[in-house]
């Protein structure tokens, strides 16, 4: 089966049972494993800025890192497909990633703890404008649980070591916004 054969959870899931459910802590939709399915039976699946935060999160949970078993004429593996889609598509253009970045608000804390979606969103931003998009964004992450906020927080502190000042501007947004300022303020005095 080409679809257990190019990930390594179902693999192992299927090695011990003979069926398996997928559980809804993965935070994979039947839409989304639909097109990794439909991927690892090497029908086209065109990733798009509205899917491709989705895809890259499954295909971490899933363990999509196998190339053997290929039915994709490229032979690579959905992680890859993914990566490349985000960084050389998402990452140029303002829009998209705004879009990247607002889908994988739902898809947290995963987004961010397999693949640094949201830190990588908020470090293209800065990338490619001055910061206002940046800014703009903390409307959307004032939604955010602060459990999640705090593991997107600790990971753009990793990657935008050179810019502390936009990464206090958008927690004191964030305390302004959510109304969670305990939790805020002591996350600002552990990064210093």
């Amino acid at each position: 089966d080409p679809l257990a054969a190019r990930s390594g959870y179902l693999k192992r899931q299927l090695d011990k049972l003979s069926e398996i459910t997928l559980s809804p802590l993965l935070n994979i939709t039947a839409e989304t494993f639909t097109l990794v399915a439909d991927f690892c039976y090497g029908l086209h699946v065109v990733i798009t800025p509205f899917n491709v935060a989705a895809l890259r999160v499954a295909a971490e949970l899933l363990e999509m890192t196998e190339t053997k078993g290929c039915a994709a004429a490229d032979g690579e593996n959905l992680r890859q497909k993914t990566e490349e889609y985000f960084c050389w598509a998402v990452a140029l253009s303002r829009e998209y990633v705004l879009i990247v970045f607002r889908s994988c608000l739902s898809l947290l804390p995963e987004a961010e703890t397999t693949a640094a979606l949201a830190s990588r969103c908020v470090e293209a931003l800065s990338l490619l404008d001055d910061g206002d998009s940046v800014m703009s964004c903390t409307e959307d992450l004032k939604r955010v649980r602060a459990e999640d906020f705090q593991i997107v927080i600790e990971s753009m502190h990793c990657r935008l070591t050179a810019n502390h000042d936009l990464l206090y501007r958008i927690v004191d947004l964030y305390v302004k916004k959510s109304g969670t300022a305990r939790l805020a303020r002591a996350k600002l005095l552990s990064l210093e």
